[in-house]
C-alpha cells in the first residue's frame, strides 16, 4: 500500500519528519517498509516518438526517433513492445542520472546509435509495473520537466499490511491511527452535493440475487457530464502512489478508492441495456470480456454485476469493455457495494485477477460506509467534469450488518498490558478509532466496533488496539513468574518417537510434506469420496486437504530421482482428511504413518549384484515393522484400487491396520517416474494400541519341535494369501511358525498351474507332541485346502 504524505496532511496536521511517522506506524503495526523521498529526475522530459521501426540487426529491439523540445530528434534504441508512433513519453536524456546510480550515456545498441532512454514507470520509481514504457496523456507538453508533471517535493510510504487491516488500505485509514498515536485531530473532507429534482429511482432499480456474495449494493446516477483530462491536483496526486491518470471520471473513482478505500465503478449508462442493475452468480463456462481486453471464463458461484441483457462487470474485481467510460460517455451510473470477502477472494485467485478493488474486498471493506463514499466521488465529478446528481441514492441492503457489540473491563486492560492505564485515556484512544461508547459502568464499557475493523471481535483484539496506540516500546517491562515447562512425553508422544526410531532403523529418512494440495493430486489418493476442499484457498494448488500421504511423498520421490538419487527410501507421519457425515464437522481426521521405496535397496559390489526395490522389499519392512511392534500374526488381503497395481490390506493379529502396495504407472506418469514405487500406510492410533499391552516374557519350549514340508499344486492366478489364511486359521495351538519355502513353474506342471512349499514348525511347551497328532492337524489343512482352492498335494 503507497501512502503520500502531502496527501496524508490533508487528513491530519503533522510536523513530523517521515522517518519519524514511519518508525511510528511501524510500532503500532502497519509497518512502513520503504520511504521514498521526491526525486526531481533532471533530464528526464516529456517526449514525443515521432518514427518507430524495426532494428535491423535485432528482432525484439526498435529504433526511435523522439521530439524532447529540441531542434534535433533523438535516435532511441528501445526494447519495450508497446513503443510506437505518436506516444507522449518521458525520455532521460544524456546525462541522466536514474536510480541505482545508472547514469544514461551515448551508446551504440547492435550498431546502431542511442542518445538516451524511453523510461518505464519502475525506472522512474513510480510503479513495481515494468512491462512497457510509461504512457502520458496525449495533452502533455513536449519538452516539459519530469517535475512539473510529478510531485518531487514528496515523500511516498510503502506499507507493508497484514490480511487483517482493510481500514489501513487507505490515506484516511493511516491518518485516522495516526490522530490517535498523536492525539491529533482528524480531518475528513465535508461533501456538498446539489441534485436535480428528478428521483434517481424513477429511472432505475437494483436487484440482488445472489445475496451471499453481495450483501449490499448502491448506485447514483450522474447525467450530462464531460469526459476529459484530470486538473493537475487530481493527476498528480494519483501519479503520487503509482496511479496512471486515465480521465477526470475514471481518476475521480481512484482517487475516493485511495483516500477513502472503497472501491467505486463507473458504468456508460446509455451502454446499459433496460432499466435494471441485478447482481448474480454466474453460471458454469460463462464468458466475458474484461476492461483489459481479455477474455475470461468463469467457474461457478462468481459475482457478476448485470444489466437486462448482460454482464457489465465481475462483481468486486474489474468491469467488462462492453460498459466502459469512454471520451464519449455522458451519462453515468456509479457503483458502490459491499462483496463477501471470501467469495471474492476465490474468484480473483481462479482468474488470477488481482486489482486494487479486489485486494479491498477480499479483506472486507465497510458495509456501512457507501453512502458518504458515493456522496464523495459525485461531489467530485460534478466538480471536474460538471453534470447533475440525480436526486437519492439507489441502494438494496435486505440485511443490515450491524456494529459487534464489546464489554470492555478496565481491570482486564491494565492485567493484560501490565500497566495502570486511565480510563479516560482508553476512551480517548477509542473514540479517535471511531470506536463508540455505547454504555458505561464502574466495572466495564460497552462497544460499539466499527464495521471497517472485521478484525475486531471480542475484548482482547479491542486491548490489542489500545496497547499498540500507547506503544509496545512503551510499555514498561515486569518481572512474571517463570512456569517451568513441562517436558515429559505422554504415552503416545512417546510411541511415536519409537515408531519413526523403527522407520530410521530399516535405513528410511522422515520427511514432512504439505498437507494441501491441487484437486489432480488429491485424484491419486485412491480415495472413492470427495475432496474435502479448503474454501478460500491461496491457491488451486492448495484446495484440497490430503486424503492419503502418497501423491505428496511422489512429488519427493519424483524429486529426489530429478537429482540423480538413485536409491530413495521416505517416510511421513502425518494426518489425512475425508468426508464424514456423522461427525460433528463433517470430516473425519486420522493420523497415519507412510513409507514409500523405489529404485535400488542394495547398491551391489563386487561380490553382490544391486537388488532393486520390489514388492518383497515392502512386504518385508511391513511384517519386521509391526512385528516389532508387538503383533504375532501379520497378514495381507488383496484389493482392487484404481492407484495402485496391487493393492493388499495390511491386518495385524485381526486388526485392519492399512494398506501396501505397489503404485500404478499412471500415477507415477504424473511426476514422469519410469521406475517401480512400493508404498504402505497405516493407521497410527492401531499401532499405539499394540505398544500399550504389556509384552510378557514367554519361555522356550524345551521339547522338541516337529516341522513338516507341505507343497500345495494350485491355479497359477492364486494369491498364495488364499492359502497362507487356511495354514493360520487352522484350529490349533501347536502351529509356531510357517513360511513359504518355494514357488515353482514348470514341468512336470501345466502350464496353468504352480507349486507353493510351506514349511511349517510345531511345538508345545508342556509336552513332547506326536507324529500322528502332526499328521491329523497336516491332513486337516491339506482337505480345507483342497476344498476350497481346488489345492492338490504335490508328490
Amino acid at each position: 500500500m503507497k501512502i503520500s504524505l502531502n496527501w496524508l496532511s490533508e487528513y491530519i496536521n503533522i510536523s513530523k519528519s517521515p522517518e519519524e511517522i514511519s518508525q511510528l506506524l511501524t510500532m503500532a503495526g502497519l509497518e512502513v517498509n520503504s520511504l521514498k523521498k521526491g526525486n526531481e529526475f533532471k533530464g528526464v522530459v516529456v517526449g514525443e516518438v515521432k518514427e518507430c521501426v524495426k532494428h535491423p540487426n535485432a528482432d525484439k529491439l526498435s529504433l526511435c526517433k523522439v521530439d524532447v523540445g529540441t531542434e534535433e530528434e533523438l535516435s532511441i534504441v528501445c526494447g519495450a513492445s508497446n513503443v510506437k508512433a505518436g506516444l507522449k513519453v518521458l525520455v532521460a536524456t544524456v546525462g541522466t542520472i536514474l536510480p541505482g546510480n545508472f547514469k544514461i550515456k551515448k551508446a551504440k545498441i547492435r550498431g546502431e546509435e542511442s542518445r538516451g532512454m524511453i523510461c518505464s514507470e519502475k525506472e522512474l520509481q513510480l510503479s513495481d509495473s515494468h512491462e512497457g514504457i510509461m504512457v502520458l496523456p496525449e495533452e502533455s507538453e513536449v519538452g516539459s520537466p519530469f517535475s512539473e508533471l510529478f510531485d518531487t517535493s514528496d515523500t511516498l510510504m510503502e506499507l507493508d499490511l497484514t490480511p487483517n487491516r482493510p481500514d489501513a488500505m487507505s490515506h484516511i485509514g493511516v491518518a485516522r491511527d495516526l490522530s490517535a498515536i498523536l492525539n491529533l485531530d482528524l480531518l475528513k473532507p465535508s461533501v456538498k452535493l446539489e441534485e436535480s429534482d428528478v428521483d434517481a429511482s424513477s429511472e432505475y432499480s437494483v436487484e440482488i440475487e445472489d445475496k451471499t456474495g453481495c450483501p449490499r449494493f448502491a448506485v447514483r446516477i450522474i447525467k450530462n457530464i464531460k469526459i476529459g483530462k484530470s486538473p493537475d491536483w487530481l493527476s498528480k496526486r494519483l501519479n503520487s502512489v503509482g496511479i496512471r491518470s486515465i480521465n477526470n471520471v475514471v481518476d475521480a473513482s481512484n482517487y475516493v478508492l485511495m483516500e477513502f478505500g472503497h472501491p467505486i465503478h463507473t458504468f456508460d449508462m446509455d451502454k446499459l441495456s433496460g432499466n435494471k442493475i441485478s447482481v448474480r452468480s454466474s453460471s458454469k463456462d460463462e464468458k466475458v470480456v474484461t476492461l483489459d481486453g481479455v477474455e475470461r471464463k468463469l467457474r461457478e458461484d462468481t459475482v457478476l454485476v448485470c444489466d437486462d441483457e448482460k454482464p457489465v462487470g465481475i462483481g468486486g474485481i474489474m468491469g467488462l469493455q462492453n460498459s466502459e467510460v469512454t471520451d464519449e460517455t455522458a451519462n453515468l451510473i456509479i457503483e458502490c457495494a459491499y462483496f463477501d470477502p471470501g467469495k471474492i477472494r476465490n474468484s480473483s485467485k481462479i482468474l488470477g485477477l488481482y486489482t486494487e478493488a479486489s485486494k479491498r474486498f477480499e479483506r472486507g471493506c465497510d458495509p456501512n460506509d457507501i453512502e458518504f463514499a458515493l456522496d464523495r466521488v459525485c461531489s467530485i465529478i460534478v466538480e471536474i467534469a460538471g453534470g447533475e446528481v440525480l436526486k437519492g441514492i439507489i441502494d438494496n441492503y435486505p440485511s443490515k450488518i450491524e456494529k459487534i457489540k464489546i464489554q470492555l473491563r478496565q481491570k482486564r486492560i491494565n492485567s493484560v498490558i501490565g500497566m495502570e492505564i486511565s480510563e479516560s485515556k482508553v476512551k480517548d484512544i477509542l473514540n479517535r478509532l471511531e470506536f463508540e461508547v455505547k454504555s458505561e459502568n464502574k466495572e466495564s464499557i460497552e462497544l460499539l466496533v466499527p464495521t471497517f475493523r472485521p478484525d475486531v471481535e471480542r475484548e482482547i483484539d479491542v486491548i490489542e488496539e489500545v496497547a499498540r496506540i500507547i506503544g509496545y516500546d512503551n510499555i514498561p517491562p515486569s518481572e512474571h513468574a517463570l512456569i517451568p515447562l513441562s517436558t515429559s512425553l505422554n504415552n503416545n508422544e512417546s510411541n511415536n518417537i519409537k515408531l519413526k526410531n523403527m522407520l530410521v532403523g530399516f535405513g528410511f529418512n522422515e520427511i514432512y510434506t504439505n498437507s494441501l494440495m491441487p484437486y489432480e493430486l488429491w485424484e491419486l489418493s485412491g480415495d472413492n469420496n470427495s475432496p474435502v476442499k479448503v474454501t478460500n484457498p491461496i491457491s488451486l494448488d492448495m484446495e484440497c486437504l490430503r486424503a492419503s500421504l502418497m501423491p505428496r511423498m511422489l512429488e519427493a520421490v519424483s524429486y529426489n530421482f530429478n537429482r540423480q538419487r538413485n536409491s530413495v527410501m521416505l517416510f511421513e507421519d502425518g494426518n489425512v482428511i475425508i468426508p464424514d457425515d456423522k461427525s460433528e464437522t463433517g470430516v473425519k481426521e486420522t493420523h497415519m504413518i507412510a513409507a514409500m521405496i523405489a529404485g535400488e535397496v542394495n547398491p551391489g559390489n563386487w561380490l553382490n549384484r544391486s537388488r532393486s526395490a520390489d514388492y518383497f522389499s515392502l512386504k518385508g519392512v511391513v511384517e519386521t515393522f509391526l512385528k516389532a511392534i508387538g503383533f504375532s500374526t501379520v497378514t495381507f488381503t488383496l484389493f482392487s484400487n484404481s492407484s495402485y497395481r496391487n493393492a493388499f490390506t495390511v491386518i495385524g493379529d485381526e486388526i485392519k491396520l492399512g494398506f501396501m502396495g505397489e503404485i500404478s504407472p499412471t500415477s507415477l506418469k504424473v511426476f514422469d517416474l519410469e521406475i517401480a514405487v512400493y508404498y504402505f500406510e497405516l493407521e497410527v492410533d492401531s499401532l499405539y494400541t499394540q505398544m500399550s499391552k504389556d509384552i510378557a516374557f514367554s519361555e522356550p519350549s524345551k521339547y522338541p519341535s516337529i516341522m513338516r514340508d507341505i507343497s500345495f499344486i494350485v491355479d497359477d492366478s492364486l494369491h498364495s494369501e488364499e492359502l497362507t489364511a487356511i495354514i493360520t486359521g487352522a484350529k490349533t495351538d501347536l502351529l509356531k511358525s510357517y513360511k513359504i519355502t518355494s514357488v515353482y513353474k514348470g514341468s512336470p506342471l501345466k502350464d496353468n498351474e504352480k507349486s507353493i512349499t510351506y514349511h511349517l514348525i510345531f511345538s508345545s511347551v508342556e509336552r513332547t507332541l506326536e507324529e500322528e497328532e502332526i499328521d491329523k492337524i497336516c491332513a486337516s489343512i491339506i482337505n480345507v485346502a483342497s476344498d476350497s482352492l481346488n489345492a492338490n498335494l504335490r508328490a
